[in-house]
């Protein structure tokens, strides 16, 4: 079977249950596709070989309005390690949620941690706008 032309990835969600069976599905249909399927937190992503959410962020890094910035990248999932990566390179910040993943400059034990410091950042910026 040919694969169809894949403009981006997909990603599934699904239950610890259903992700064996996916997979199996997956590979059964498309045993020599140039894909990659990645399980993560209730999701099963699948994507084009050689691809992958660090890829997207250089992509984006090189054009406006990105260009030049220091990008922040906020995860929580298996399936953000290779951005958590590649933030130095762009003098970037990685924060992980819920585990303390490799390469990060700092963890949110969950999420609602992650909303608080985003408040407070947008409260910080209104007050410095207001002087």
């Amino acid at each position: 079977m040919a694969l169809p032309r894949i403009l981006g990835a997909l990603s599934v969600v699904v239950t610890l249950a259903t992700t064996t069976v996916l997979f199996g599905m997956i590979f059964k249909i498309l045993p020599d596709a140039p894909i990659e399927v990645m399980p993560g937190k209730c999701v099963c992503e699948i994507k084009p070989s050689g691809f992958s959410k660090a890829s997207g962020v250089i992509e984006l890094m090189s054009h406006q309005p990105f260009k030049g910035r220091r990008p922040v990248f906020v995860g929580d999932d298996v399936t953000d390690e290779s951005v958590f990566a590649i933030m130095p390179d762009f003098g970037g910040l990685a924060f992980s949620v819920g585990r303390r993943a490799t390469g990060v400059t700092d963890h949110f034990d969950e999420p609602r941690e992650v909303r608080e410091w985003l408040a407070r950042l947008v409260d910080d910026e209104a007050n410095a706008a207001g002087r």
